[in-house]
This record gives structure tokens, C-alpha cells and sequence, in this order.
């Protein structure tokens, strides 16, 4: 009679474990599958800024407020935009682009020390900057190479030609 009731009682007891067992796995999986969801997004969510932070490099090549033609930026309208103040010029930008982006422009002029470009030392400047981070957020950003004409050139007789420089634009997200 005692060997039925133990044999009973194992047989209870395996499945108990069993269902344990299962138990264990299905929590097991749910958590792998939580985790794995939150990095998945993470990660979408990091290349939609990378994208975004490309467009606008691309972007900015085409706006008519900063470009004499397409790809080639206007040194004339990046310093009158420069010379509207940090503030003014970076809300008229995010009006375009949207929020929360930067974008800086250098002269390759062989000059090592950058110089930013205003009314008061134009031509003789290399530099503009727009919608500085003044904080700690992390940057995302695309460094491409493009033309920059400048008004500044050879004089042929009473009219001034201008040239083209090459410049590193730097355009991204915060």
C-alpha cells in the first residue's frame, strides 16, 4: 500500500516540475522578448536621428536663403543670416529644417584658425556656425565637402568676379 502512495505522489510531483518548468520557460521567453523589443527600438530610433541628421545635410545644400545655386552655398547669405544674431538666425532655420539641429560651414583656406563671419570682418573671415548646442546632448552628425562661391575674387576692370572654394559642412541632430 505505501509503494501505490508513493508512486502516486512522484508521479504528482513530476508534474509539478514539469509545469515549473514550463512556467520558468514561458517567463523566460516573455523576458527575452521584452528585452529584445527595447533594444529593436533603440535601435530604430537611433538610425531615424542618422537619417534625419543626413537629410538635413542634404537639405541645407538646397535652401534658396543660403545657396547661390544647387550644392553651392552663397558666402553673401550665410553672413547676412550669420549677422542676425545666434538666436534670430537659429529660429528662422528651425522654422525651415525643424528643431534641434545644427549646422557649420568652413572655408579650407589653408588657415588654420577659424574665424567667424559677420558684416564687420567679411570677406576676410572662413566660418559660419547656426543653432549651437549650448548643452550636453549628444551629437549626430554628417561631415560632407561642398563649394562655397565667394564674393571676394578677381577684379577685371570696374566689376569683381567671384570664386569657388571648397568648404566642410557639418549638418546634424541633437
Amino acid at each position: 500500500m505505501k509503494t501505490k502512495n508513493i508512486k502516486g505522489q512522484y508521479s504528482v510531483l513530476e508534474y509539478v516540475f514539469l509545469s515549473l518548468f514550463i512556467i520558468a520557460i514561458i517567463i523566460g521567453l516573455m523576458f527575452f522578448l521584452t528585452i529584445w523589443s527595447s533594444i529593436q527600438f533603440g535601435a530604430e530610433s537611433m538610425k531615424t536621428e542618422w537619417d534625419r541628421a543626413l537629410w538635413l545635410g542634404q537639405y541645407v545644400q538646397n535652401i534658396p536663403l543660403l545657396v547661390k545655386e544647387t550644392g553651392m552655398f552663397d558666402d553673401g547669405k550665410l553672413t547676412a543670416l550669420a549677422s542676425m544674431g545666434p538666436s534670430k538666425a537659429c529660429e528662422y532655420l528651425e522654422s525651415l529644417a525643424g528643431p534641434d539641429f545644427f549646422m557649420e560651414l568652413r572655408i579650407l583656406d589653408g588657415n588654420e584658425t577659424q574665424i567667424n563671419c559677420t558684416w564687420q570682418n567679411y570677406p576676410d573671415c572662413n566660418y559660419w556656425e547656426f543653432c549651437k548646442n549650448t548643452g550636453k546632448k549628444k551629437k549626430k552628425f554628417y561631415t560632407l565637402p561642398v563649394n562655397v562661391y565667394r564674393r571676394i575674387g578677381f577684379k577685371l576692370q570696374e566689376t569683381t568676379t567671384g570664386r569657388t572654394d571648397i568648404g566642410i559642412l557639418k549638418a546634424g541632430v541633437y
